[in-house]
C-alpha cells in the first residue's frame, strides 16, 4: 500500500506541477535609480496548474505582492514590485502550496543615472496655440534633447520650475530623447509686454540640476485694426454661427493671435487671415455657440502674457433648434418559426407618437450611402423613408427584422435611433451555445498602399455559423467583417477577407459573434496567458502602437523650399527619414489650422525603397498667404512643423503670394424671385474664381430635396422649384450649399451665406389652403424576379415592380419610394422609378443589384417605404404587411458561390501620372498566374496587366500609363473548369495633380531621385512587395573574399577589401570569366524553351553545350533539417507576359496541396539583353547582359510546426556532346552582392547561378540560406560532360508569401576546367547523351556552331494535345477582352 500510495502521489505531483511564468514586464520599470538610489521593477506573474491552496509567497528582497486576477482555481495572476539598489541583483520568490514548493528568480540591473548630456535645440518660432474643445491656450515652447539616453524605455523623472510667477510650465516629449518645455502665460490685461528672460530649472532623479535661460520675445507688432464687422448684434437673429471680419495692418510679419473672451474665458473660434499679405491682411471669424446668446463678447489680441481688448460687442443670436425625434410608446412581437425563412423568425417593431421637429434642415441629408450596416444591437438607418408611417410632424416607425432560428438569449435588445427596447424572447434555442473561434488572423500590408490594410481571418463556429466582427463602441454601426466577406469554406469553417482603408488606426478590443448571438472578445489589450490567441493586434500598420515614442526623425526636407503660389497651385514632395522606420506605415501630412477652408488638407505617403525615405506628395493651392507653411506630420504621434523647422532647416517651406485668397466662394446679390419658389444670385470669389458647387432647396412638408448644380460660366444664377398644383402650404428652405473655387478652397452653407446670416433670408413660405385629406394610397401589386439568386455570381440583379392605387390622384409622384432588402445582419436599398399611371394606378419599377455575398446562407426579406400622398402622409409596408397582402416578400439568397466571376467594387486613387493601382472587390482568386487585368485606355489601346499582389479581395497592378482621361479595367481569370471568367467593367477617373514649381536652383533642395514625376505619387512609388526589414532579424552579409589570380589583371578587375571587383563584362571570383554575347533568343510557345545560337569565335568547329535549370520540388523540413514532406512539380502552366518595349518575360505556374491548403508557386523568367541594375529585397544587383532572372513567388503553406522550414530544390545541369575534356563545379560567395554562387564548367564554358541570401517573406526582407546539396541524388554523375548540381533554397516559416530572386548567366572562361582549383574537376573522354528525363526540363540556352548554350527557364512537362488547345483557346479569349 505504501508503494502504491507513493506511486499515486508522485503521479499527482507530476500532472499538477506548478508553473511560474512572467506574463508582462511593466513599461514603467526604471533602468535608472531614483533619488534614493533605488530602481522599481514591476512584473505581472502567472501561477498556473495550481493543484492545492497557496499557503505563502516568500521572497528574498523587498517586494510588494498583490493579486491581480483569478482566472480560475488553477491559474492566478499576481503583481510583483521590487525595489532594488544600484547594481546587478536577483530576487527569488518561493510559492508554497499544501503539496509543493516552487521557486523563481528575477534578475535585475539597476544603473545610476549618468549626468545627462543636454543639447539645446532652441525656441520654437514665436508662440503657438493649443486648442481644447471650446477654448485654447497660448504658450512659448523651448526644445532640448538628452543625448545619452541609451534606449527608448529609459524612464526619466524630471521635475521643473520657473522663477517668474507670471508664467507656468509644462513638459512634453516629442520622442524618446527629445523634450519640449511649454511656457504658459498668466495674463495681465492692457499692459505692454516686454521681452523677458525666464530661468527654468530641471531636476533629475540623480539630483542633477540643469538650468535654461529662455528668452520670451515680444513680437513687437504694432497693429492697427480696421473694418471690424460682427453679426448678429443687438437685434435677435436666428443664425448658424456668429460671423465677422476685420482688417489688420502690422509692421512685422509676426504670428498674431486673436480670440473672444467671456468672463475671462477664452472661446475657440476660427480667425485666420484669408486675404492680403502678412503686413496687411483680412481676417475671417467663425464662432459656434450652440445656444441662444445675448451678451457682450470681448475681442482680444494676445501678445506674450498680455491681452489687449480691442473692442466689445453685444451678440444676440437665436440658435437653430436641434432635432427632436423622441419616440413614444414601443411595441414589438416575435413570430413563430417561419418555414419559408428556413425556420428563422420575424421580429416586428413599432414605435408610436414620434415627433419630428426639424424646420430648417433636410431630413434626407442624413443619407450617406445606399448600403448601411446594422450593428449587433440592430440599430437601423434613418433616411426619411425607412420604417416611417405618418407624416413628419408625428409618425410611427414600423420595422421587421429577421431573428435567427439559433438565437439563444432570453430577450432581444433592439432599437431605431434613440428608441431602444427589449423584447422578452419566448423559447430561445439551445442548439448552439458556443461562440465562434478565430483560428488564424492575418493583417497583410498591400504593397505601395499603406493607407489600406488587408484583414484575413480563419473562423470556425460549430453550428449556427459566424455572423460578424464588430467594435464594442455603441455609437459605431459599422461592422468590421461579416459572413459576406467569406472567400472560402463555409460559415462554420471558413476564411474571410476584407480590405480596410484607414492609414492609422488601432482597435484594442473587438467582438465576434455567431447567428445564435454567442460572443467572444479579442484584442491587443488582452494578455496572452491561458488563451494566447485572444491577444490579437488589429491596426494599420500591423504593429501600430499609439503610445510608442520609439522613433527618431533623422532628417526632413522638401523637394522645393521656396515656391510662388501667386498664379497657380503646385505639388511638392515632403520627405523624411527615421531611425528604425516602420516601412509598412503610411505617414500622414496635414496642413495647419491656419488653412481651415482648403478642401484637401491630409496627404498620406509611402516608403520609397529607392531613396530610402518616406515621401508624401503634397498639393498646395494657389494664393496661400505669404509665410512659412504650417503643417503637422503624423507618425505614431503628431509632430509639428515648428519642431521640424527648428531641428531641420530643410523642412521649412516658404510660400510667396502677391495677394492671398484663402476663402471659398460666397453668394452676393441674393434675391427671391417674385411669385415663384426660387432665388437669383451671383457667386463671388475675390481672386481664384468660382469652380463648381451645388445648392439644395427642401420643402418642409414633403422633405423633397431639389439639388441644383451651378455652372461656373453663368454670371447670374437662378434656382427655382416648380409650384405644385394644387397648391400645398409649406416653407421652402436652402438647406445645403457647397462651393469650391479654382484654388480648392471650399465654402459650406455658413461661409456661402456669410453676407446673409439670418436664415429667414434662406426661406420662402407658400401659403394656401391645406389639401383635403383623402383615402390613403393602397398597394395593388408587388412582385420581383428572379426569386432566387446566387449572391456570389456576377448577375445579382433583381427587378422589383409594384403598383400603387390612389383615389382621385392622391399619390405624390415627386417623392419616389424605396425598396429595402433585409438580411440577418445587413440592409440594402434602392430608389424606385415612376414609370407611368393609368386610372389612378401608379406603376413603379426598381432595378436592385444585391451586394456580393448579401444574406447568405439565409434568405432575405423585402419591405417598401416612402409612398406619400399629397397631404404628406407616408405609407410603408413591412415584410409582414406584404405577406398579409399575399405578395411574395422572400428573396432566396442562400446560394453563395465563392471564387466565381470576379467582381470589382472599388479602387484606390490614381493620379494622371499613372503608376500603381489597387483594385478591390471579390472572387479574384489567389493564383497570380491565372488572372489578367485589362486596362482599356480612352484611345482604344488595351494593356493587359499581371498582378504584383493578389488576394481574393485585392489586386495590385503597376505601370498604369499616364493619362488625363478616364479609363476602364476588366478582370479575366481562369475558372476551376478552365473556362474564362470575366468581371464587370469598372471606370477609373485619374486625379489631376498640379505640377511642380518652376525649377530654380536657388530655391530647391535635393532629395535624391524622388523629385521625378514617376515617383511622387503614392500609387507610383517604386516599392517592392518586401518594403520592410524585420526589426528582429539580422540580414546576412558576405564575409570578405580573398583576391586570387590578381583579379584577372588591371583590365579585368581590381582587388578591394571584400574581394575582386570585376570590370564588365568580366565576372567570377577572380574576374577570369566573361559573359558571352549572343543574339536575342527565339521562343517556342508550345514548350517553354529559350534558344541562344551563335558561331564559335574562330567559326571553325561546332561545340554543343546544353544547360538545363529545373525547379525540381518543394520540401518541408523540421527544425533539424530532416525532410517531412516532398512535393515534386509534375506540371506547369506557361504564359507569355511580355509587354511592348520591355524585356521578354514568361510566367510558369504550379501548385501543391497540403492540409487542404493549396500553395501556389509562380516563376517569372525575365531575359536581360543588356546590363541593368535592379533592386531586390534592399539589395542592388547588377544583371549581366544576356542573363536570365528568376522571380519565384510561393504563396501560403500549412506548416506542421512553426519551427519548420521550406526548401525549394533547383537542379542545374551542364552537358556536352564532346567526347573528351574536363568539367568542374565551383561555389562560394559573391563580392558585390550578398549572394551565393554556383558555377558549372565544361572546358572553357560555364553556367553561372547567383542566389541572393535574402528574400521577401510576408512583405519583409528576411534572410534566406542557399546550400549546394552534395548528396541530394544518389546517381551522381562521374562523367566530365554531365555536370549536375542541386541547390536548396531554405525559407523559414511564413504566413502569406515568399519572393526569391536567383539569376543565371552563360560564361566564357579564360581558364579551362582542367586548370580549375576545384577538387571536383573531372576529366574524361566518354561521350554522354541527354536522357528523356533531362529533356523534360526547361532549356534556357544552347551553344551551337561554335559555342552555343541552351539555359532552361523552369522545369516543365511536355503539354499534351488538350493543353495545347486550351492555350490557344485561352489566348483567343483574352484577345476578345480587348
Amino acid at each position: 500500500m505504501i508503494k502504491i500510495f507513493f506511486f499515486c502521489f508522485c503521479l499527482i505531483v507530476f500532472v499538477h506541477s506548478l508553473k511560474i511564468s512572467v506574463v508582462l514586464e511593466k513599461e514603467e520599470n526604471n533602468l535608472y535609480a531614483n533619488s534614493l538610489s533605488q530602481c522599481t521593477k514591476g512584473y505581472l506573474v502567472l501561477f498556473s496548474e495550481i493543484a492545492s491552496p497557496i499557503t505563502s509567497i516568500d521572497h528574498s528582497c523587498i517586494s510588494t505582492t498583490t493579486l491581480n486576477q483569478t482566472i480560475d482555481s488553477s491559474n492566478l495572476l499576481y503583481n510583483f514590485e521590487f525595489q532594488n539598489s544600484i547594481g546587478a541583483q536577483s530576487c527569488e520568490i518561493t510559492l508554497i502550496t499544501q503539496l509543493e514548493t516552487v521557486g523563481y528568480t528575477f534578475n535585475f540591473i539597476c544603473q545610476e543615472m549618468p549626468i545627462p548630456i543636454i543639447k539645446d535645440i532652441g525656441s520654437l518660432p514665436q508662440y503657438t496655440q493649443k486648442f481644447g474643445t471650446f477654448s485654447f491656450n497660448i504658450l512659448y515652447e523651448y526644445m532640448f534633447s538628452i543625448e545619452n539616453v541609451p534606449e527608448p524605455n529609459s524612464q526619466l523623472s524630471i521635475n521643473y520650475l520657473v522663477n517668474d510667477t507670471n508664467w507656468s510650465l509644462g513638459l512634453s516629449k516629442i520622442n524618446y530623447n527629445t523634450y519640449i518645455i511649454e511656457i504658459y502665460p498668466i495674463y495681465s490685461a492692457n499692459t505692454i509686454f516686454q521681452t523677458t528672460v525666464v530661468k527654468v530649472t530641471l531636476n533629475f532623479q540623480n539630483n542633477y540640476e540643469h538650468f535654461f535661460e529662455i528668452e520670451l520675445k515680444n513680437p513687437k507688432s504694432n497693429i492697427e485694426m480696421t473694418d471690424y464687422n460682427l453679426a448678429p448684434i443687438d437685434n435677435p437673429v436666428m443664425a448658424y454661427q456668429v460671423l465677422g471680419s476685420f482688417n489688420i495692418k502690422s509692421d512685422t510679419p509676426s504670428k498674431l493671435i486673436f480670440g473672444f473672451e467671456i468672463s475671462n474665458m477664452m472661446l475657440f473660434c476660427l480667425n485666420y487671415p484669408i486675404y492680403g499679405n502678412p503686413f496687411n491682411s483680412t481676417y475671417f471669424i467663425r464662432l459656434y455657440l450652440g445656444m441662444d446668446f445675448n451678451q457682450n463678447l470681448d475681442w482680444v489680441n494676445y501678445q506674450g502674457n498680455v491681452k489687449q481688448i480691442l473692442t466689445s460687442k453685444n451678440i444676440n443670436i437665436i440658435a437653430i433648434p436641434p432635432i427632436d425625434d423622441s419616440p413614444g410608446d414601443i411595441k414589438s412581437k416575435v413570430s413563430d418559426p417561419n418555414p419559408a425563412l428556413g425556420g428563422n423568425r420575424i421580429l416586428s417593431y413599432l414605435t408610436t407618437n414620434t415627433k419630428f421637429e426639424r424646420e430648417s434642415y433636410s431630413f434626407l441629408n442624413m443619407v450617406i450611402e445606399d448600403q448601411v450596416y446594422l450593428d449587433p444591437n440592430l440599430q437601423y438607418l434613418n433616411d426619411g423613408a425607412f420604417s416611417l408611417i405618418g407624416n413628419f410632424s408625428a409618425f410611427n416607425r414600423s420595422v421587421d427584422m429577421i431573428v435567427s432560428k439559433y438565437y439563444n438569449r432570453e430577450n432581444i435588445w433592439f432599437g431605431i435611433l434613440s428608441a431602444i427596447s427589449r423584447n422578452d424572447y419566448i423559447d430561445p434555442s439551445s442548439i448552439d451555445l458556443l461562440p465562434p473561434i478565430i483560428n488564424d488572423w492575418e493583417l497583410i500590408a498591400l504593397p505601395g498602399f499603406g493607407e489600406y490594410i488587408l484583414l484575413r481571418a480563419s473562423i470556425t463556429d460549430n453550428i449556427s455559423g459566424f455572423a460578424a466582427i464588430y467594435e464594442p463602441n455603441p455609437s459605431s454601426t459599422a461592422i468590421i467583417m461579416s459572413c459576406q466577406n467569406l472567400v472560402s469554406g463555409t460559415i462554420q469553417n471558413g476564411v474571410y477577407e476584407v480590405v480596410i482603408k484607414n492609414p492609422l488606426f488601432s482597435i484594442q478590443e473587438f467582438y465576434i459573434s455567431d447567428y445564435a448571438s454567442n460572443t467572444n472578445t479579442y484584442g491587443s489589450k488582452f494578455l496572452p496567458i491561458m488563451e494566447p490567441f485572444v491577444n490579437l493586434n488589429f491596426s494599420n500598420p500591423r504593429n501600430y502602437n499609439y503610445d510608442s515614442l520609439d522613433f527618431q526623425v533623422l532628417n526632413a526636407n522638401w523637394s522645393h523650399n521656396d515656391i510662388d503660389l501667386s498664379l497657380r497651385s503646385c505639388s511638392v514632395i515632403f520627405s523624411f527619414t527615421l531611425a528604425n522606420p516602420d516601412k509598412e506605415m503610411s505617414p500622414c501630412f496635414q496642413l495647419g489650422l491656419e488653412y481651415p477652408f482648403i478642401e484637401i488638407k491630409i496627404f498620406c505617403g509611402t516608403w520609397n525603397e529607392t531613396s530610402n525615405q518616406y515621401e508624401i506628395l503634397v498639393t498646395l493651392p494657389m494664393r496661400m498667404l505669404t509665410g512659412v507653411l504650417s503643417y503637422s506630420l503624423f507618425y505614431y504621434k503628431h509632430i509639428s512643423s515648428d519642431y521640424l523647422n527648428l531641428a531641420f532647416p530643410s523642412s521649412e517651406l516658404r510660400i510667396f503670394s502677391q495677394d492671398a485668397d484663402m476663402l471659398g466662394p460666397e453668394i452676393i446679390d441674393l434675391s427671391p424671385i417674385d411669385g415663384e419658389i426660387g432665388w437669383t444670385f451671383r457667386v463671388y470669389d475675390k481672386l481664384n474664381g468660382f469652380a463648381s458647387g451645388n445648392i439644395t432647396i427642401t420643402g418642409s412638408l414633403y422633405q423633397i430635396e431639389n439639388v441644383f448644380i451651378l455652372n461656373p460660366n453663368d454670371e447670374i444664377h437662378e434656382i427655382r422649384v416648380p409650384l405644385l398644383s394644387p397648391c400645398v402650404p409649406q416653407t421652402y428652405t436652402i438647406t445645403s450649399a457647397f462651393l469650391v473655387d479654382n484654388g480648392g478652397y471650399v465654402s459650406d452653407i455658413v461661409n456661402v451665406f456669410k453676407n446673409y446670416i439670418n436664415v429667414d433670408l434662406h426661406k420662402i413660405e407658400i401659403t394656401c389652403p391645406a389639401p383635403i385629406p383623402l383615402d390613403p394610397p393602397i398597394l395593388k401589386s408587388f412582385e420581383f424576379n428572379p426569386q432566387t439568386i446566387d449572391v456570389g455570381s456576377n448577375n445579382r440583379n433583381v427587378t422589383i415592380k409594384f403598383t400603387v392605387e390612389a383615389p382621385i390622384g392622391n399619390a405624390l409622384i415627386d417623392r419616389t419610394p424605396f425598396v429595402y432588402l433585409t438580411s440577418l445582419y445587413t440592409i440594402t436599398k434602392k430608389e424606385a422609378t415612376f414609370k407611368s399611371s393609368s386610372n389612378f394606378e401608379y406603376f413603379y419599377e426598381c432595378e436592385m443589384e444585391v451586394p456580393y455575398g448579401f444574406g447568405a446562407p439565409e434568405k432575405s426579406i423585402f419591405s417598401l417605404y416612402g409612398i406619400m400622398d399629397i397631404t404628406a402622409t407616408m405609407i410603408g409596408f413591412t415584410s409582414s404587411d406584404l405577406d398579409r397582402l399575399h405578395f411574395d416578400y422572400i428573396l432566396d439568397t442562400t446560394e453563395f458561390t465563392k471564387d466565381a466571376h470576379p467582381v470589382i467594387e472599388s479602387s484606390s486613387d490614381i493620379t494622371v501620372r499613372g503608376g500603381k493601382l489597387l483594385i478591390i472587390g471579390n472572387a479574384f482568386g489567389s493564383d497570380i498566374g491565372t488572372l489578367v487585368v485589362n486596362v482599356v485606355y480612352n484611345d482604344g489601346i488595351i494593356d493587359p496587366k499581371h498582378a504584383i499582389f493578389l488576394s481574393p479581395t485585392s489586386i495590385v497592378i503597376e505601370n498604369v500609363r499616364p493619362t488625363t482621361l478616364p479609363f476602364k479595367i476588366q478582370i479575366a481569370k481562369l475558372g476551376t473548369n478552365s473556362e474564362t471568367l470575366y468581371s464587370n467593367d469598372y471606370w477609373i477617373k485619374p486625379r489631376l495633380v498640379p505640377g511642380f514649381p518652376y525649377t530654380d536652383s536657388s530655391s530647391t533642395s535635393s532629395i535624391g531621385s524622388s523629385t521625378s514625376d514617376s515617383s511622387v505619387d503614392s500609387s507610383s512609388h517604386s516599392a517592392s512587395f518586401g518594403s520592410d526589414s524585420s526589426s528582429n532579424e539580422i540580414i546576412p552579409t558576405n564575409p570578405p573574399n580573398p583576391c586570387i589570380n590578381s583579379c584577372g589583371g588591371p583590365t579585368q578587375g581590381r582587388c578591394a577589401s571584400n574581394g575582386c571587383v570585376c570590370i564588365s563584362p568580366w565576372v567570377g571570383a577572380d574576374c577570369t570569366s566573361k559573359v558571352i554575347i549572343i543574339p536575342t533568343p527565339s521562343i517556342n510557345n508550345s514548350l517553354p524553351t529559350t534558344n541562344f545560337s551563335f558561331p564559335s569565335e574562330n567559326n571553325a568547329e561546332n561545340i554543343g553545350l546544353t544547360g538545363i535549370i529545373s525547379i525540381v520540388e518543394l520540401q518541408e523540413l523540421d527544425k533539424n533539417d530532416q525532410i517531412l514532406f516532398r512535393y515534386p512539380f509534375a506540371q506547369w502552366v506557361w504564359t507569355n507576359i511580355s509587354t511592348f518595349g520591355t524585356p521578354e518575360k514568361y510566367l510558369y505556374s504550379a501548385n501543391i496541396t497540403n492540409s487542404n491548403l493549396t500553395t501556389y508557386v509562380n516563376v517569372t523568367i525575365q531575359y536581360f539583353e543588356k546590363q541593368e541594375n535592379i533592386s531586390f529585397a534592399g539589395e542592388e544587383l547588377i544583371m549581366n547582359p544576356y542573363s536570365i532572372k528568376y522571380n519565384i513567388n510561393i504563396s501560403s503553406y500549412s506548416f506542421t510546426n512553426s519551427q519548420n522550414s521550406l526548401q525549394l530544390i533547383m537542379k542545374l545541369t551542364l552537358e556536352s556532346n564532346e567526347s573528351d575534356g574536363c568539367s568542374a563545379i565551383e561555389k562560394g560567395n559573391t563580392t558585390l552582392s550578398n549572394s551565393d554562387f554556383v558555377k558549372l564548367q565544361i572546358n572553357n564554358h560555364s553556367l553561372y547561378g547567383r542566389f541572393v541570401k535574402r528574400g521577401i517573406i510576408d512583405g519583409r526582407i528576411s534572410s534566406i540560406s542557399n546550400q549546394v546539396l552534395e548528396n541530394y541524388h544518389q546517381d551522381k554523375s562521374t562523367q566530365f560532360n554531365d555536370v549536375i548540381s542541386f541547390m536548396g533554397i531554405k525559407i523559414r516559416s511564413f504566413r502569406s508569401m515568399v519572393q526569391l530572386d536567383p539569376d543565371f548567366s552563360v560564361l566564357l572562361d579564360q581558364n579551362g576546367a582542367s586548370s580549375s582549383d576545384s577538387t571536383s574537376s573531372i576529366c574524361s573522354s566518354k561521350k554522354k547523351k541527354l536522357s528523356v528525363a533531362q529533356l523534360a526540363g526547361i532549356i534556357i540556352g544552347s551553344i551551337l556552331f561554335g559555342a552555343v548554350v541552351i539555359v532552361a527557364s523552369t522545369y516543365f512537362i511536355y503539354k499534351n494535345l488538350k493543353e495545347k488547345r486550351f492555350e490557344k483557346g485561352f489566348e483567343k479569349k483574352l484577345k476578345n477582352i480587348k
